[in-house]
């Protein structure tokens, strides 16, 4: 029975314990030999693979920065010894600089001034100075030349006085830290004026705010969308007596917003889209709001009790509900008392018919209806006041009114993606002067080109393309202003040559003219667009 090969060196001792075989002895005496010529090799590759030892400077700038502060607990080591291992000390494995400084709790006591040697390790890329005693001073304007920092830990660290105001508060300190990750501020006593920038720091993933945020007392504006921020709005934030402006749209928010923020009673302009909170019933308090943005927060079910209450706010103008799962149906033939509106976002609110209270809004600037349930004809005309009058995503068939044409401040006119049908009202070339964008693709609209698009002089985008069969195209390439920008006719039943007049078009960005009947050569005038990056005229 010979050796089976198992592990080594393992292997080799249950061979010779069961079999005694002279090849299995042999063999290990052979295995003893390499193993012996093997360690010398481990040992120098050990001693090549070494960390490198800090760099003279960088241990000459932590023992002058130590010099100045008691720090119990951390060893004492003389200026020869390596700094990497010292306590709290974190070097970098590849070229031995510093890159960590974990003082937390070191019972440091004093001031850092900003020519101190610690903001001469321009590699550090954590420095942490929590829970130390700095005697009330302020933060070094220094830190600003560690470029690299990505971790800043100051809390509970009794930083305090008025932050200069040559750096605009923190802004500046830290605007150029462009890797930063981390920042814990709380309990550090600061006040002044807020920094707003620190929101812009691109690489900031957590952010401890101070509670003493709550004594900013005369801070009218506060805006931290798009921050992906999570968790709960802080409590703080309500204790902001002269806030007027607070836009905390597009973060990861969730749960109840504090209550303490009832007390923000001159707010006026009020952003909590694109979260994922619940509808607080303290709104009503809020009587001085004019913009108030709920939009894109998973609200779904009934109207809330809380959402009723807005019928107390009577100061609201602009009112955006949109991409929530709600259900206005109680609504829609409820002829309520509301706000007279400017600005209304009822986007994907589960509609099925057009509310009764819109007769009443006759402010309306904006409208938007789109991507809900409404069926039947589209109803009397908006107010003359609209300029933006989206209805787009919805069931709505047979004609466009004529009345349509009345309301000569309309700027965008979207009934696409509707069963509607007929022709195209001719007296939409009355909005010539303020028509810059008419899209009523997706319909099944058929005759002649509206004359509209050859006379207007600001239409910028124009879109009828999918289940219309709308003819004359020849007539609006020869007559159409050359300012516009994007045209997609794809879906219809032009037929005939592309016209050599659309490389007139020098504005043009989008052309679509795919899924007609067009024959003949590709006119080289295309050539001449040079703005122009998506053309499709496949198939014809």
């Amino acid at each position: 029975m010979g050796c089976e090969p198992l592990s080594l060196p393992f292997a080799f001792l249950l061979s010779i314990e069961n079999m005694g075989s002279t090849l299995c002895l042999f063999m290990f005496m052979r295995f003893l030999l390499l193993l012996s010529s093997f360690y010398p090799v481990v040992a120098d590759s050990s001693s090549f693979m070494q960390q490198p030892l800090c760099h003279d400077s960088e241990s000459s700038a932590l023992l002058q920065f130590k010099q100045s502060f008691l720090i119990d607990g951390h060893a004492s080591e003389g200026e020869g010894s390596d700094c990497c291992s010292w306590d709290g000390v974190e070097c970098d494995r590849e070229t031995g600089h510093v890159i960590g400084l974990h003082l937390a709790s070191s019972c440091l006591y004093g001031s850092i001034n900003s020519s101190n040697t610690l903001f001469s390790l321009v590699h550090l890329r954590r420095l942490d100075l929590s829970d130390n005693d700095f005697n009330y001073s302020e933060i070094p304007f220094s830190v600003g030349q560690l470029l690299r920092l990505r971790s800043l830990n100051l809390s509970d660290s009794a930083f305090a006085a008025q932050i200069p105001s040559e750096l605009l508060a923190l802004s500046n300190l830290l605007a150029n830290l462009s890797s930063l990750t981390t920042l814990f501020l709380r309990e550090c006593g600061l006040h002044g004026e807020f920094p707003m920038n620190i929101f812009q720091l691109p690489s900031l993933k957590f952010l401890s705010l101070p509670t003493s945020i709550g004594r900013l007392g005369s801070l009218t504006e506060l805006d931290i969308s798009s921050c992906n921020f999570t968790g709960l709005v802080p409590s703080p934030l309500g204790h902001l007596p002269q806030l007027s402006y607070l836009d905390l749209s597009n973060n990861s928010f969730s749960g109840q917003i504090p209550s303490s923020m009832a007390n923000l009673t001159q707010l006026t302009f009020l952003v909590l889209s694109f979260n994922n909170f619940s509808i607080p019933s303290w709104l009503m308090n809020l009587t001085q709001l004019t913009v108030l943005e709920l939009g894109t927060n998973n609200l779904e079910g009934g109207i809330p009790m809380e959402l009723n209450m807005l019928l107390k706010l009577k100061n609201l103008t602009s009112f955006q509900l949109s991409g929530n799962s709600l259900s206005l149906l109680g609504y829609t033939r409820t002829n309520v008392t509301l706000p007279k509106f400017k600005l209304l976002g009822l986007d994907s609110c589960n509609l099925t018919e057009f509310p009764d209270f819109l007769r009443n809004q006759d402010e309306l600037v904006v409208l938007s209806l789109a991507n809900n349930k409404i069926h039947g004809p589209l109803p009397i005309p908006p107010p003359s006041t609209i300029e933006y009058y989206s209805v787009s995503r919805n069931k709505l068939i047979g004609e466009i009114s004529p009345l349509i044409c009345n309301v000569s401040s309309l700027m965008l006119l979207d009934l696409s993606s509707n069963n509607l049908s007929g022709r195209i009202p001719q007296c939409l070339d009355n909005l010539s002067k303020s028509l810059s964008v008419l899209d009523l693709g997706s319909n099944s609209l058929d005759g002649p080109f509206p004359q509209t698009c050859t006379v207007t002089n600001n239409l910028r985008v124009v879109d009828l393309d999918i289940a219309n069969d709308l003819r004359g195209m020849q007539r609006f390439f020869e007559k159409i202003p050359d300012i516009l920008i994007a045209i997609d006719f794809s879906g219809n039943n032009f037929k005939g040559q592309i016209p050599t007049s659309t490389g007139n078009l020098k504005g043009l960005h989008l052309l679509n003219l795919g899924d007609n009947n067009l024959t003949g050569h590709i006119p080289s005038s295309l050539g001449n667009l040079p703005q122009l990056e998506s053309l499709d005229l496949s198939p014809n």
